[in-house]
């Protein structure tokens, strides 16, 4: 939605779309937006920059007045809050998002239809199901292995993503199988590495713009996997924002047609992801990696793992280990330590790729 004018919901739901995103100043300077969308059955993504806690707060305290001042149905309209985060590193970011998580928690709390929820139903009448958390964060500055660390220590943060944020790892992590970005993988298809593996996982939102939807576009296998690892997770619907800036313009109406062409040729690859998603583990299990003993050993160490517990070594309990031992270090939290975080931050690499 462009800064200056709305387009006309009704015709955005008889077009290619099933909402819009629209800033928080722009959902206040046109209060009849929510009710209009609800009219429409149209989703409502609402965009926030905060620069830092006490901004989030004022800005979710400003979208909550807003939702208090209308109709049950017209604030159920809203389906996602993303906060779009400054460009820091990725410590700070860290620091950033673990400041801001309580309040957005305590936002969806107050909000409960924030979110996808059983029963509600979009533009083309058909019922969406829970698998959006309803707050989730662009966070432009990280590629994909920072992106993992961000969402395995602060659980469960989820994300917009951008081809942005997967440039620096599609090349390197992008499994050979996949020799054509203008159709589905093939069944031979080797998988993502873990860094994206974990960020698709945890993403409720993709920002597409007109140079991912080319032919020649390295993202567009992506989208299959980020598409797959929701279905898995038991998404009925994904969302997509078609664009930045004017909406109702050519190139928007493009992207979205491209999207949903991609999405219903991509039916058969979704449907096998289950099986594809197996055979990679068992494949995984049979290659276990072997680092040498005293570097294994030291992670292990470092992550208070005795010997004897290396041989059953599990990803789900490495992780809240992590998280826990992470968010202790941190250098940004009283006694924490840069150094202690960074070396807890390479024993858990080496870890993960043993377990």
């Amino acid at each position: 939605v462009a800064s200056q004018r709305r387009p006309r919901l009704s015709a955005l739901a008889s077009a290619q779309y099933d909402g819009i995103e629209i800033s928080l100043s722009q959902l206040e300077h046109a209060p009849a937006t929510l009710n209009e969308c609800a009219e429409h059955s149209l989703r409502v993504i609402c965009r926030a920059e905060p620069i830092d806690a006490n901004d989030a707060q004022v800005q979710l305290d400003r979208l909550s007045s807003r939702l208090s001042s209308v109709s049950a149905d017209a604030a159920a309209a809203v389906e996602l809050v993303v906060m779009t985060a400054p460009k820091l590193d990725s410590d700070e970011l860290l620091s950033h998002l673990r400041h801001i998580q309580p309040l957005w928690s305590q936002f969806l709390e107050a909000h409960q239809t924030v979110g996808s929820r059983h029963g509600k139903k979009n533009a083309h009448g058909n019922e969406l199901g829970h698998h959006v958390l309803g707050v989730c964060h662009r966070l432009r500055s990280l590629g994909a292995a920072d992106l993992a660390e961000t969402v395995d220590i602060l659980s469960p943060t989820r994300l917009a993503l951008t081809s942005t944020n997967l440039a620096a790892s599609i090349h390197s992590k992008l499994a050979l199988g996949a020799a054509s970005a203008t159709a589905p993988p093939p069944m031979n298809f080797a998988g993502l590495g873990e860094d994206l593996e974990a960020t698709v996982e945890a993403t409720d939102l993709l920002y597409a713009d007109a140079d991912d939807v080319r032919e020649s576009s390295l993202v567009w296998a992506l989208w299959d996997e980020v598409w797959a690892a929701q279905q898995l997770a038991g998404a009925d619907e994904v969302y997509a924002v078609c664009g930045d800036g004017e909406v109702v313009d050519e190139a928007a109406l493009h992207i979205a047609t491209s999207l949903r062409t991609r999405f219903d040729d991509s039916t058969q690859w979704r449907a096998g992801a289950g099986e594809r998603r197996a055979a990679q583990e068992s494949a995984a299990r049979a290659q276990r990696y072997f680092a040498p003993t005293s570097v294994l050993g030291s992670a292990a160490a470092a992550f208070g793992i005795g010997p004897a517990e290396l041989d059953s070594l599990d990803k789900v309990r490495l992780k809240e280990r992590w998280r826990q031992l992470a968010l202790k270090a941190h250098p940004d939290l009283v006694g924490g330590s840069g150094v202690r975080f960074q070396q807890l931050r390479a024993a858990y690499k080496v870890l993960l790729r043993a377990a």
